[in-house]
């Protein structure tokens, strides 16, 4: 297969069963990802993380198919910790249930 691929691309073969290759695959990404000809420096500007505007977002869920209504709800941090407290009632089903098959 090694005389068909393509000159000058790096390549690896790697078996399933032993793993053999993987260091070299490593290897060639590691040195691929930094290469100076990979690096951000002068385009960082234009890549910017931005909040999404959530006035669009019911629209988007429309286009993907979304069927249910989805409204978004922003929580503080007093909030949070109640959110973390909470328990599905489902769950509580499933501890009844399993503790009534242990006894």
């Amino acid at each position: 297969i090694e005389p068909t691929l393509p000159a000058g691309i790096p390549h690896v073969f790697i078996s399933s069963v032993s793993g053999l290759g993987i260091d070299v695959l490593k290897d060639i990404l590691w040195t691929e990802l930094n290469k100076e000809s990979n690096r951000l420096e002068g385009h960082v500007e234009s890549i910017a993380h931005r909040p999404k505007d959530m006035s669009h977002l019911a629209e988007e869920l429309r286009e993907e198919g979304a069927d249910e209504d989805l409204s978004v709800e922003y929580v503080d941090e007093d909030d949070i910790e109640d959110l973390e407290d909470f328990e599905y009632e489902e769950d509580w089903d499933e501890e009844e249930e399993n503790d009534k098959e242990q006894q």
